[in-house]
C-alpha cells in the first residue's frame, strides 16, 4: 500500500512539474510572468528588500562608527579654518581701511596759519560721546581745537593731559559748532549735536535746500576754521509760522570708527 502511495504522489509531482513548466515556457514566449511565480515574488520581494535595508543600515552604522573619529577631526579643522579665514579677511580690512584713512589725511591741504597733529584714537566712551587721543599739552594741544578725519571735522577738544587728550563728538547733545551750507553762503547759524545725528536750522524758509546738501563749519570759532565738512542735510522741514527751515544732518565721518586723526592747532 506505502508503494503504491509512493509512486501516486510521485506521478503526480511529474505531472505537476511538466504543467509548471509548460505554464512558464508559454508566459515567457507571451513576454509575461507566469501566475505562479508572481504569486512567489510577491510573497518573497517584501522580505527581502527589508533585509536588505537592515544589512545596508548596518553597513552604515558600521562604517559611521570606523569613520566617525576621522570625519569629526576633520569637520573641527574646517571649522578652524573657517573661522582663521574669516578673522584673516576681517583684518586685512580694517588695515586697508586704516591705510585708505592715512592717505586721505596726508593728502589733506594745511590751511594757512594752522599745523596739524597726527593722533590715534586711543579710546571711546560711547555713552558719554567721547574719545581720547594719543596727544596732549606735549604736541601743543588746546580745549576747542578741531578734531578732523579724512571726512572731516568729527570732534573738539575738551580736556587735555600733559601726554593725552579728550575730545567730544559733534553729535554729542548741548556740542554747537558755527555752520553754514556750502551752497548758501547766508544759511550760517548753529548746529547742534542731537545723539546719532546733528540738528541744523536757517532763518529762511525760501530756500530750496536738498536732501544731501553738504554743511561746513562756518569759521566764527577762533579754533575751528571754515570750511571743514560736517556732514549732509536730509529731512528738511519749513516752518512757516517761525520763518525757519529745520534739518537734520548725517555726520560726514564714522564717528563709531575712529583710529588715525589730525587735530588742528
Amino acid at each position: 500500500m506505502s508503494g503504491r502511495r509512493d509512486t501516486l504522489f510521485l506521478v503526480l509531482f511529474l505531472a505537476a512539474g511538466f504543467g509548471l513548466g509548460r505554464l512558464q515556457t508559454n508566459a515567457r514566449n507571451a513576454g509575461k510572468i507566469d501566475p505562479f511565480s508572481n504569486v512567489v515574488g510577491r510573497l518573497i520581494y517584501p522580505a527581502s528588500h527589508l533585509i536588505q535595508s537592515a544589512l545596508d543600515s548596518a553597513g552604515s552604522t558600521v562604517a559611521s562608527i570606523i569613520e566617525g573619529p576621522r570625519l569629526r577631526r576633520e569637520l573641527a579643522e574646517l571649522r578652524s579654518l573657517k573661522a582663521a579665514w574669516a578673522t584673516y579677511s576681517e583684518r586685512v580690512d580694517d588695515l586697508q581701511t586704516q591705510i585708505e584713512n592715512l592717505r586721505a589725511l596726508n593728502g589733506l591741504g594745511r590751511r594757512p596759519g594752522m599745523g596739524r597733529v597726527p593722533a590715534d584714537v586711543i579710546g571711546y566712551i560711547a555713552r558719554e560721546g567721547r574719545i581720547t587721543l594719543s596727544v596732549g599739552k606735549d604736541k601743543g594741544v588746546e580745549p576747542g581745537q578741531a578734531v578732523i578725519s579724512a571726512s572731516g571735522i568729527v570732534a573738539v577738544i575738551s580736556v587735555v593731559g600733559p601726554t593725552t587728550s579728550q575730545a567730544t563728538l559733534i553729535t554729542q547733545p548741548k556740542m554747537q559748532i558755527g555752520a553754514k551750507l556750502r551752497k548758501f553762503p547766508t544759511s550760517a547759524g548753529l548746529v547742534e549735536g542731537a545723539g546719532n545725528v546733528l540738528r541744523f536750522q536757517v532763518n529762511d524758509t525760501k530756500l530750496e535746500i536738498p536732501p544731501g546738501e553738504i554743511l561746513v563749519t562756518s569759521g566764527l570759532s577762533e579754533k575751528i576754521p571754515e570750511g571743514l565738512i560736517i556732514g549732509r542735510t536730509f529731512n528738511p522741514e519749513r516752518i512757516e509760522e517761525y520763518g525757519i527751515t529745520r534739518m537734520s544732518i548725517f555726520p560726514a565721518g564714522n564717528l563709531g570708527n575712529l583710529k588715525e586723526v589730525l587735530v588742528l592747532k
